[in-house]
């Protein structure tokens, strides 16, 4: 089993091959993202 971490974030995952982790870990990303953006998305006036 490989683990891959994304610290920025904060999101971890794992899988069997170094790419499998990778790429559970963009979709835990993606999910995590959805759920609590890290940008504010208020519109501002300019």
């Amino acid at each position: 089993m490989y683990i891959a971490e994304c610290p920025k974030v904060g999101t971890v995952d794992q899988g069997a091959t170094i790419e499998e982790a990778i790429a559970n870990l963009k979709e835990a990303t993606r999910l995590y993202l959805e759920e609590s953006p890290l940008v504010e998305t208020t519109p501002r006036l300019v």
